[in-house]
């Protein structure tokens, strides 16, 4: 036993939820594609483990009770919204500088997952997410020391923004045990039905539309789920302007695809166009550099304004596969949002080709310009 009734089994088969048919875009793929994306993996999280040694080197001084913790650009900005929002008086670290023990037994268990990687793969029944679902007892054993890092600073309040893959979710696991910390959880993107449950003693979610999702995933019976208040007003720096198009990018950037939409967009004269990336992109620049090099017309929107700024200054929204289609959907855009396939994932995450708007083809969409 871990903590709170979980063996090593029940926490593995709640990692192993983040690579079921609903949840991950690589399901169903060939076992050649899963063998080589989970190697690619293992050896990013090798490099990432020497990254957050060197990082936690750098001694972190927690004075205040309650501490937020993060791990990706996403849930730092979305933890960095409920700060604001509420005033908080709370102490926002990144996951490695709370101990070096942590990260250098991150370090040695990844390492240990690549040189075992391959018998893990032949002996695994299910081939999906084997990388990280892998010798589970090494990752809980070095998540514990994040575990008795908190407890030792005297944290009272935790604020996480993970509830279904990566280390914090394991901390978020064996942290439900600790009855003196409280877990708050803000949603940093799109959720579904079929998310991992969890024992949360507070939820901030981004919309009406999933407070109905985590009430039904919250097994926490005193829990409290709120709508976190993200009024344009408190996350934008004055106004944008109006533009004519709103494109969308997810990850990813399917360079032919991208250089035929801005063109198209170009031939309709005197159209205004801006871009809005995926908020954890980490190769924004040169995307932006690369757009520019073919279309001039194109403003970048910053990250200081929120997805409801941009969709209410564009007459057109054209979106990859994002959680923005959802958000859009539910906030009532789909009269002016367009799914257009070929720039991003074919995958429907999110069940919304019979509700919006949708252009599988370069074809389709020089016949939707046209008739605009």
């Amino acid at each position: 036993m871990v903590n709170h009734n979980y063996t090593m089994k029940r926490i593995r088969e709640l990692i192993d939820i983040r690579y079921s048919k609903d949840l991950y875009l690589g399901y169903g793929k060939s076992n050649t594609y899963h063998f080589f994306y989970g190697l690619k993996r293992i050896l990013i999280e090798i490099v990432r483990s020497l990254m957050y040694f060197f990082s936690s080197l750098r001694k972190v001084e927690v004075s205040k009770p309650e501490l937020a913790v993060y791990s990706t650009s996403n849930q730092k900005r979305a933890i960095s919204r409920l700060i604001e929002v509420e005033g908080r008086s709370t102490e926002l670290v990144e996951i490695c500088e709370l101990s070096t023990v942590f990260c250098f037994l991150r370090f040695f268990v990844w390492s240990f997952k690549l040189v075992f990687y391959p018998v893990f793969f032949i002996a695994s029944k299910n081939k999906e997410g084997v990388y990280f679902s892998c010798f589970t007892s090494g990752m809980v054993f070095y998540n514990l020391f994040l575990r008795r890092s908190l407890i030792n600073r005297n944290v009272e309040s935790l604020i996480i923004s993970n509830d279904h893959a990566g280390d914090i979710y394991i901390l978020s696991i064996l942290i439900r045990g600790c009855k003196s910390i409280h877990v708050t959880y803000v949603q940093h993107g799109a959720a579904k039905r079929e998310f991992p449950e969890n024992y949360f003693d507070s939820i901030y979610v981004n919309s009406n539309e999933y407070l109905g999702v985590y009430k039904g995933l919250a097994q926490n019976k005193d829990v409290s789920i709120l709508v976190l208040d993200l009024d344009v007003a408190k996350f934008s720096k004055g106004r944008l302007r109006k533009v004519d198009f709103l494109v969308c990018f997810s990850h990813q950037f399917h360079i032919l695809a991208v250089i035929h939409l801005f063109k198209s967009i170009n031939k309709l004269e005197g159209k205004t166009i801006r871009v809005r990336f995926h908020p954890s992109d980490r190769f924004i620049k040169a995307k932006t550099v690369f757009i520019n090099s073919f279309s001039k017309s194109v403003t970048i929107t910053s990250q200081e304004y929120s997805y409801k700024a941009d969709f209410s200054s564009a007459e057109v929204i054209i979106c990859a596969s994002s959680s923005l289609l959802l958000d859009g959907y539910n906030d009532g855009c789909w009269g002016r949002l367009i799914w257009y396939k070929p720039i991003g994932l074919q995958w429907d995450y999110y069940n919304l080709s019979d509700k919006i708007d949708v252009l599988e083809t370069k074809q389709e969409l020089e016949e939707y310009l046209h008739a605009i």
